[in-house]
């Protein structure tokens, strides 16, 4: 029996192309994207054309992202958008899960749009990027950060009905043809040739619960909790990651 996937996951097929030095990662994210959509419907304002793309871009680029790195990598992205005032945030962990979120809400920028990339593995100490990158595309600027900061070419396309295909670059790899592949012939590598490598399963997930978020703000106002209640006996609090909200107890805390 075919292993169907739950609702909420993708599965990242992968194929070596060795004759043009290139790994192919494809997915259909329509469920993925169909869990996003229902959480951001019960937790958050509805979002509207473009936060919706890049959320979805985002989502999709980040676990195609993952694919190619080793398997108990976590990242958290953040992108800080000039114009207009626009944070992006994702997130991947080592367990298949990635979330993300749009802010279009009291935004800070700086004088540029910035891509900042934090990788986690157990065992090592956090190593972060930071880049500047242009325009409103974000699987374009994914393609920015492998440029400016990995050193090698990667390309992302969106190929309709919320399915995606990242072509990464490996040594070797004709830098100019990997720039010229427009999204036909990018998806024709997907078409049953060259070396298949493995699969893997992503789905839309926090992992957010009140203990956590109780923690959390223990961290922050532990010296003063009048600050955080204000005389109630409970407040509402959100998750950052993923905005579900959650009432934390004067007791509790």
């Amino acid at each position: 029996m075919p292993d169907i996937p739950r609702l909420g996951d993708v599965v990242i097929a992968r194929r070596l192309h060795a004759d043009r030095s290139v790994v192919v990662a494809s997915g259909n994210f329509s469920d993925l994207v169909q869990s996003y959509r229902e959480h951001v419907r019960i937790w958050g304002p509805e979002p509207d054309g473009l936060t919706d793309t890049m959320a979805r871009q985002g989502l999709a680029a980040t676990a195609l992202h993952l694919t190619g790195r080793p398997r108990d990598e976590s990242v958290g992205i953040t992108m800080n958008i000039r114009t207009p005032p626009i944070n992006v945030f994702l997130a991947g962990a080592a367990d298949g899960s990635v979330i993300g979120r749009v802010f279009t809400e009291n935004v800070k920028t700086a004088d540029a749009s910035r891509f900042f990339l934090q990788s986690v593995r157990p065992g090592t100490q956090p190593t972060l990027s930071a880049i500047e990158v242009r325009g409103l595309d974000v699987l374009g600027i994914f393609e920015q950060y492998y440029e400016q900061s990995l050193q090698y070419p990667a390309r992302f396309y969106e190929l309709g009905d919320d399915r995606f295909l990242m072509v990464q670059g490996l040594p070797g790899v004709d830098r100019e043809w990997v720039r010229a592949l427009d999204c036909e012939q990018a998806s024709g590598l997907t078409n049953g040739d060259g070396l298949a490598l493995d699969e893997r399963r992503f789905r839309f997930h926090c992992g957010c619960n009140p203990q956590k978020i109780l923690e959390a703000l223990r961290g922050i106002f532990a010296s003063n909790p009048d600050d955080l209640f204000r005389g109630e006996e409970q407040v509402e609090t959100f998750c950052p990651r993923c905005g579900r909200r959650w009432w934390i107890r004067r007791e509790s805390f």
